[in-house]
């Protein structure tokens, strides 16, 4: 769903929340894939938190710098991350090897025996 935003970029700025007005306001809208004229409303709201959600982001539904800074990504910089981290996935070890394997974002750790997780 995000891989089809428009690729306007969100000024920088002050935390936009619900209440809001404004040619940035407008912009984050228009980011969102919603029409651009209106205020920051339950829509936008709902979009912004599902972005978070959808990026890691704390899902508050409050455009800050951090949701802003994320929005304003190119499909260029999400191009890198992914060469990035198929190329640390080269440095796994293979399927029939016990490893232990974090995952720090989730907060998970899981352990592989004979090519299943045990």
């Amino acid at each position: 769903r995000w891989s089809n935003l428009p690729s306007n970029w969100v000024p920088e700025g002050t935390a936009l929340k619900p209440g809001h007005t404004g040619f940035r306001v407008g912009a984050l809208r228009e980011r969102l894939g919603l029409d651009p004229r209106g205020k920051y409303d339950k829509a936008v709201a709902a979009a912004v938190r599902d972005f978070q959600l959808a990026h890691g982001l704390k899902a508050d539904g409050v455009a800050g710098a951090g949701t802003i800074a994320a929005l304003n990504r190119s499909p260029l910089w999400y191009d890198r991350k992914i060469a990035i981290n198929l190329d640390r996935a080269r440095g796994l070890p293979g399927p029939n090897v016990r490893h232990i394997t974090v995952n720090v974002a989730a907060q998970q750790l899981a352990y592989y025996q004979d090519g299943a997780e045990a």
